[in-house]
């Protein structure tokens, strides 16, 4: 009786280079991407665009980092909870939680 060993029997045969090569087109294939550096000018700005929102109660749209992918929310900000350091979010699919280190971008949505 013949035993395959399935993926087993080839992992002998992969150098680290190829597992790098192999994960580096898995994060191509499925969009995942680095995290973007954002300046302390930019962070001054997007808490200033939070503040004004939060006051005047408008829309705005997110662009949050999570999980080595950037997903969009849009909705208004309920709360600003600063000893957690998140927003919550009034979306269409109801309230989220959003971490203030996870936003990339902010903008005001007409």
């Amino acid at each position: 009786m013949i035993r395959d060993r399935g993926k087993i029997k080839w992992t002998a045969m992969m150098l680290p280079e190829h597992k790098d090569l192999i994960n580096k087109m898995y994060d191509r294939i499925y969009h995942k991407v680095e995290k973007p550096f954002l300046s302390e000018d930019r962070l001054a700005e997007f808490d200033k665009i939070v503040h004004e929102a939060y006051v005047n109660k408008k829309q705005l749209k997110f662009s949050v980092y999570e999980n080595k992918r950037i997903t969009e929310i849009s909705g208004e900000i309920v709360k600003i909870n600063y000893h957690k350091k998140s927003l919550i979010i009034n979306s269409d699919d109801g309230f989220k939680e959003i971490k203030t280190n996870s936003i990339i971008e902010i903008n005001l949505t007409v």
